[in-house]
Parts: C-alpha cells; structure tokens; sequence
C-alpha cells in the first residue's frame, strides 16, 4: 500500500507540474497573439496617417505618444476630421469607465436608473451591459443589489429566476378616484 500510494503521489506532482508548464506556454503564446494584434493595429493606423500626407516628425510623435501612453492633453495636436483609433486590445491604461465622462451615481441608484428606462424584463447579464455603457459601473454582486431594491420597493418585480422588471406602483387612491368616476 505504501509504494502505491507514493507512486500516486509522484504522479500528481508531475501532473502538476505539466499543468504549470502548459499554462506558462498557453500565455506566453496569448502574449505573443496580442503583441501581433496590437503592431498589426498599429501598421493600421499609421498607414491611415500615411494617407493624409502629414509631415513624418509628426507621425513619430504620434507614435511615440501611443507607446509610452501620453495622455491627450500632452499628445501632439490632431489633424481635424481625423478619427482617432481605438484600442481593441486589453490594455492596463484604457478601461471602459475611463473612455466616456459619465454621471456619478451609486449602484443601487444606476440599477433602478436602468430598470425603469427599460419597458421589458431584463437578464442580469443585460442590466449589467446597461450600467457598463451608461454609467461605466460594473458592480461586484449584482444580484444582492437586485435583492436589496425588491424588498425596498415593490417597483421591480422578478417574473422569473435571473429576470427583472420595474413596473410603477399603482397608487391605492388614484384607482378608487378612477372607479368613482
């Protein structure tokens, strides 16, 4: 009994170590697939600068700007009607919140913000998507927040698991004046 289970722990260390080895290569590889995504985007964008004819000095410094990521203020000046190229590729600079001056608004607020612009039920995964592209947020737990407004309110409603609407309330009173009249 000893020996076998030496044996099968010599085979999950080496086990283990395959795996260490295969997801240094699986990076490594996805390192070298961005770094060709980014110069092919680069050839890109500098063949499109190319094309209005600009002064070489000022396609360097464009260059150099984007590689040592300046931010725009300090960037030299564009050629208008040129369209800027946007980086397609994970970066740690650029995020999606920091593309867009966005309104400053809590979690909670944003969610319900996002619920009564919609006239449909939503999936989390859509009200997420919503509060990225409106108010550049992307909340931890989602679902707590959802949690937290239906007991708060009875506005949004869960029609099914995962699912959320918001639907005003019907004032009591204002459906016994309707009924009077």
């Amino acid at each position: 009994m000893s020996s076998e289970k030496e044996a099968l722990l010599f085979r999950l260390q080496q086990m283990e170590e395959k795996e260490r080895f295969f997801l240094k290569e699986l990076q490594k590889e996805r390192n070298e697939i961005y770094d060709r995504l980014r110069e092919i985007d680069s050839q890109t964008s500098l063949s499109s600068l190319a094309a209005f004819k600009e002064p070489v000095k000022v396609r360097e410094e464009a260059a150099v700007a984007v590689d040592t990521g300046v931010l725009e203020e300090e960037a030299p000046t564009a050629v208008p009607g040129k369209e800027e190229v946007v980086e397609s590729l994970p970066s740690s600079s650029s995020s999606s919140a920091a593309a867009a001056p966005r309104p400053k608004v809590s979690n909670v607020q944003a969610v319900r913000d996002v619920l009564k612009d919609s006239s449909k039920s939503l999936t989390i995964s859509e009200i997420r998507r919503e509060l990225d592209r409106q108010y550049g947020l992307s909340p931890a737990n989602l679902t707590t927040i959802l949690y937290k407004l239906k007991k708060e309110t009875d506005a949004i409603t869960s029609p099914a698991r995962g699912v959320y609407f918001y639907q005003e309330p019907v004032n009591a009173e204002g459906e016994e004046l309707q009924e009077e009249e």
